[in-house]
């Protein structure tokens, strides 16, 4: 399911604006409806993504209006017959995404009470309820919600590997491994240089650097049905500082570009299991080692 950035005049699109309109309109009264039209939508600092289905229909889309003060989430609709596919979750990483490339800090959104499938959609990926914003009057049938983004980069940048670069990736590996698994009981060095030697393509790794320094990796490979992430690692120091977040944040809006899911597998017993849970992947199946999973959960 392809999501690119477009222009919202285009016919396909304004029927999508229409549908969502007369949705809002059977919902809400005129005044508590703040709709964008095409013209606004249009201008510079809106970014309009647009789902589009194998015959190049357009199904789905989002945008997010960008400001001095964040970013606001407008337009998002996808069609009631392709629902359930993802397609609303895979949107809204491309405009978080987008955001973040330009800075934007916090994303904020105006809902309403009568739309609980929305409010739930939004909790599930990090937004909370909040105070009116902007020119937004404190409304009962407005739901203000927020969600505070990491930096784009979140202070890193990706460099690509070369194959020289194994035995510091492995040691890499395991100073990242080792804390979580020793407290499991299955810290095994050799198993883990196994592990990385069977899966090592340079093509597909880059290192993570922050401040010049080495923090952490990650390997990622684009196959034909979804995109593989055989690797993701942050040094025990810097965890929990939002860069591994960063980094999979943007390899999912990497993967909802191209319509594909984000799949994985994680030690079962490792943290790395919660850590993925929180940004939306699910289970799938399960061997004697790993947990499997897959990004987009069939929901939104």
């Amino acid at each position: 399911m392809p999501i690119a950035f477009e222009h919202p005049d285009q016919p396909d699109v304004v029927a999508l604006i229409a549908a969502l309109d007369a949705y809002q309109a059977s919902l809400y009264p005129p005044e508590a409806c703040y709709t964008l039209d095409i013209s606004a939508l249009s201008q510079p600092q809106v970014r309009f993504a647009v789902a589009r289905d194998d015959s190049g229909q357009a199904i789905g889309c989002a945008a997010v209006v960008l400001g001095p003060d964040g970013g606001e989430v407008k337009r998002m609709y996808v069609q009631p017959a392709a629902r359930g596919q993802g397609i609303a979750r895979q949107l809204l990483l491309v405009l978080e995404s987008a955001a973040q490339a330009e800075g934007c800090r916090l994303l904020q959104l105006e809902t309403g009470p009568l739309q609980p499938e929305a409010l739930a959609f939004y909790a599930s990926l990090g937004f909370a309820r909040c105070a009116a914003f902007g020119d937004y009057p404190d409304h009962p049938l407005s739901v203000f919600m927020r969600k505070t983004l990491h930096p784009a980069s979140a202070g890193y940048q990706l460099q690509p590997c070369v194959a020289d670069d194994f035995e510091a990736l492995l040691a890499l590996r395991l100073a990242a491994m080792q804390p979580s698994l020793q407290a499991i009981g299955r810290f095994d060095p050799e198993r883990a240089r196994a592990r990385l030697a069977a899966s090592y393509q340079p093509a597909v790794t880059h290192w993570i650097v922050q401040g010049g320094q080495r923090v952490g990796f990650v390997a990622c490979r684009p196959l034909a049905d979804c995109h593989y992430l055989d690797h993701l690692y942050v040094l025990p120091g810097l965890q929990g500082q939002g860069i591994g977040g960063a980094v999979l944040q943007q390899l999912q809006a990497q993967a909802a570009r191209a319509g594909l899911p984000l799949c994985l597998g994680a030690l079962r017993g490792s943290a790395a299991n919660l850590f993925y849970q929180r940004h939306g992947f699910v289970p799938t199946h399960e061997e004697a080692w790993d947990i499997y999973y897959r990004w987009p959960a069939t929901a939104g």
